[in-house]
């Protein structure tokens, strides 16, 4: 398996962890909107390590 497609398939999880929150962005609920901001700020910086 390519170094590619390995990468991709370790991420898939967090890959679509983050697109439920973001999609959680959208609501009208501050609170839920303001625990989604959280946990893809948290999210985000913890992939970008991984592929370092």
């Amino acid at each position: 398996m390519e170094a590619a497609e390995k990468l991709l398939l370790e991420n898939r999880p967090l890959s679509q962890l983050s697109t439920h929150l973001i999609h959680m962005l959208s609501t009208e609920n501050q609170e839920v909107w303001e625990e989604s901001m959280q946990c893809l700020s948290l999210l985000v910086p913890a992939v970008w390590r991984r592929r370092l």
